[in-house]
């Protein structure tokens, strides 16, 4: 079984999320925003970007906006991330998953 996170709880992590199936299990969802963590989303919590590391995801994906995505590299770079770590552009090389999907 393979542990993720995904970094966005709006609409794109939802159907990120949506889409992994399989032996894959969403761990958590990362979320900069503090008025979104905690109780979570569909049961899976919802946690602060420093928690990634201790969580040790297999992968993590980033959804939302770019804009987003391009801040929180700023912030926290990719000392965060797992590896591999994809964008949601990127997912079919991740080897999580055998097709190829595009949000």
């Amino acid at each position: 079984m393979k542990n993720v996170i995904i970094w966005g709880v709006g609409q794109g992590g939802r159907m990120v999320a949506n889409l992994l199936h399989g032996d894959i299990t969403v761990r958590a969802f990362c979320d900069s925003d503090e008025s979104k963590r905690g109780a979570g989303l569909d049961g899976v919590p919802v946690v602060p970007p420093e928690a990634i590391p201790d969580m040790a995801p297999d992968a993590a994906f980033k959804s939302g906006p770019a804009v987003f995505a391009e801040a929180a590299d700023r912030r926290f770079g990719t000392a965060a991330m797992p590896r591999p770590f994809r964008t949601r552009d990127d997912p079919a090389r991740s080897g999580l998953s055998g097709r190829t999907w595009g949000i």
